[in-house]
């Protein structure tokens, strides 16, 4: 696909946010941030026939205050690799991500929740440990319109359509040096996942993914009050 298709997405995973913040007009909830430890495993697909796979430990701050738009920060540490490329073989990088996004959603009160969240990734990963040195950056636009069923106050089943916009380098020094630039494959996916809540407004979650991104994230949070 196009990188002008592409941005053409964005735009349209764009209007549809705005579309739902217009739409829900409710009060302020009562938990207006959170704070949640992600620990997840990707894999993805790229058009160079090869594969990234991460492996990642980091923190999400979500800031509600502003109901119904969400602002989240992200940052982390992880480790990559880039498979099936000659002279990366055995190299496993390492570094860091931060991030940044937006998210909008209808009433935690409703029995279906409808969502949209749209984010920014850069990551950043070095290894010297072998005769060849390797960097892998790269940044990654996640975009996803969930719906979550609030039929129970512990168990909320979830489920969502997902985007993904990929672009970075991967740079090889020393015996064989290269240059390789990175682009999904694919750009839809879908996930689903539960949340179960905690007394006093604690959460712990699972998620499952596949198409244009596959892994696994479990995460760890809780609400609070300004």
């Amino acid at each position: 696909m196009s990188g002008s298709t592409k941005k053409s997405n964005l735009t349209a995973i764009g209007i549809v946010m705005l579309l739902l913040c217009n739409a829900e007009s409710q009060a302020l909830t009562n938990t207006q941030f959170d704070f949640q430890l992600d620990l997840e495993h990707q894999e993805i697909d790229l058009e160079q026939n090869s594969q990234l796979q991460s492996n990642a430990i980091g923190i999400r701050y979500q800031d509600r205050s502003g109901w119904p738009i969400g602002l989240d920060l992200y940052f982390g540490y992880m480790g990559a690799s880039h498979d099936n490329i000659s002279n990366t073989v055995a190299i496993d990088t390492s570094g860091y991500y931060l991030g940044l996004g937006i998210s909008s959603s209808t009433s935690a009160e409703k029995t279906i929740q409808t969502g949209v969240d749209v984010s920014y990734v850069y990551y950043a990963g070095t290894d010297n440990s072998t005769g060849n040195s390797m960097e892998l950056k790269w940044g990654q636009v996640d975009g996803r319109a969930w719906l979550m069923a609030n039929i129970s106050k512990r168990v909320k089943p979830y489920i969502c359509a997902t985007y993904l916009y990929l672009n970075g380098t991967q740079r090889v020094n020393g015996t064989s040096p290269s240059q390789t630039d990175l682009k999904n494959k694919d750009d839809f996916g879908g996930c689903a996942g539960l949340v179960f809540t905690m007394p006093e407004k604690g959460f712990i979650g699972i998620e499952a993914a596949g198409g244009a991104k596959e892994g696994v994230k479990v995460y760890f949070g809780k609400s609070f009050n300004y």
